[in-house]
């Protein structure tokens, strides 16, 4: 089952949401229909994949949830983007961004091993770009903490270099 298809299914019947998807299955007549109805808060949800990263306007999203998110710094800034513009009667908005671990962190706590070492590219593309949303919340101590966690399990303490890195990878 895809990703999508799995989030939607718990959102509407063990949740009990109203939802529809928005992905590129549906014609540009039912995007605009399922828009419609999110804004004027028929929908609760509206699921995508990448529709919703250009060309599409719905300012009225008070918060999402990023599950596969990207470490390119153009997407990224983009998706939030789309979640904070203003609206009439939004003052804030929630953003959920998943980070992508290779496996837990208690497992890699528990001991110095090698796929630690093979697994810190992907850990530290996810540290640049959580700095980066950590930077704009507005509660923000939970996610430091775990900011921190992530780099003493991989043990990446200099955070500066590695950032300058990242960026230069992308």
């Amino acid at each position: 089952m895809r990703q999508i298809d799995a989030i939607s299914r718990m959102l509407n019947f063990e949740l009990g949401m109203e939802t529809a998807q928005f992905t590129s299955r549906e014609d540009a007549q039912e995007r605009q229909w399922r828009l419609k109805e999110f804004s004027e808060g028929k929908l609760q949800a509206l699921v995508a994949i990448k529709c919703l990263d250009e060309g599409v306007n719905v300012p009225a999203i008070r918060k999402a949830f990023l599950l596969a998110s990207t470490t390119n710094p153009k997407e990224y800034i983009q998706r939030r983007g789309r979640v904070l513009r203003l609206s009439p009667g939004k003052d804030h908005a929630d953003i959920y961004d998943f980070i992508t671990l290779p496996r837990p962190l208690a497992d890699v706590f528990a001991g110095p091993d090698e796929k630690a070492a093979l697994e810190q590219g992907l850990v530290k593309r996810e540290l640049v770009r959580m700095k980066d949303f950590i930077a704009l919340a507005r509660e923000s101590f939970a996610s430091w903490e775990l900011f921190h966690d992530m780099m003493d399990a991989y043990h990446l303490y200099d955070f500066e270099d590695m950032e300058e890195e990242c960026w230069e990878d992308l």
